[in-house]
């Protein structure tokens, strides 16, 4: 996936593009695999509550936890597309990884507020 985004962005089959392209299909697929077996796993019910018996402190867990202000819990899909940046950013340079953090900042300035602040803990 990696040589895919600095490539030319031709989305044709054989192309570095569209490699990175699928790859990047196929790995969210798996990991929404894994956030639902994780989820079953913690107890989670129809509407996202779980039975509170299950303690996950890895980032998985925390992220499935996690809700905003109205009590929303994030998205699978959003979750994955979090740790495929992880995953991804994890190859990369410091800076590589501090400008995607950056980014995500800027994506979400609630939560920018809040580390800026210095209250935002993950629960």
């Amino acid at each position: 996936m990696r040589e895919g985004m600095i490539s030319a962005p031709v989305n044709l089959p054989g192309t570095c593009y569209h490699k990175a392209i699928r790859g990047g299909e196929l790995s969210l697929e798996k990991l929404l695999d894994m956030i639902r077996q994780r989820k079953i796993e913690m107890g989670y019910d129809h509407i996202g509550r779980n039975d509170g018996e299950a303690n996950y402190q890895d980032l998985l867990g925390r992220l499935l936890m996690a809700s905003d202000e109205d009590g929303k819990f994030i998205k699978e899909k959003d979750i994955a597309i979090t740790i495929a940046g992880i995953l991804l950013d994890s190859s990369y340079t410091t800076n590589n990884t501090i400008t995607s953090l950056v980014s995500h900042l800027a994506d979400h300035p609630h939560v920018y507020d809040k580390v800026y602040e210095g209250g935002y803990v993950l629960p």
